[in-house]
């Protein structure tokens, strides 16, 4: 399944990397759980591409894989600052409680 108007996932998430988007990894589902905290950059981009390929996930987390928070875009003034709370398992999907 190609989202956002039929894009290559692979492609659109290169781009989101390229445009200078970080994300926090905030929740994940069994398969994207060593996300979990993680930040989605430039640097770690390639590296997710090739786990969401060996675990057979959405790159994008299309399918409900994972959510993030946006900490910086070039939409952002200051980059958000955030702390962990804890982590909570939920009948399979694993959640970050931040501040």
């Amino acid at each position: 399944m190609n989202p956002l108007w039929g894009m290559d996932p692979v492609e659109l998430v290169h781009r989101e990397a390229e445009a200078g988007i970080e994300a926090l990894f905030t929740d994940a589902n069994g398969r994207m759980r060593r996300w979990l905290g993680r930040v989605f950059s430039q640097k770690t981009v390639e590296e997710l591409v090739e786990y969401a390929r060996r675990v057979g996930a959405d790159p994008l987390g299309e399918q409900g894989e994972y959510h993030t928070l946006v900490l910086s875009s070039p939409l952002h003034a200051t980059r958000l600052g955030y702390s962990v709370i804890e982590t909570l398992e939920v009948h399979g999907y694993y959640l970050l409680r931040v501040v």
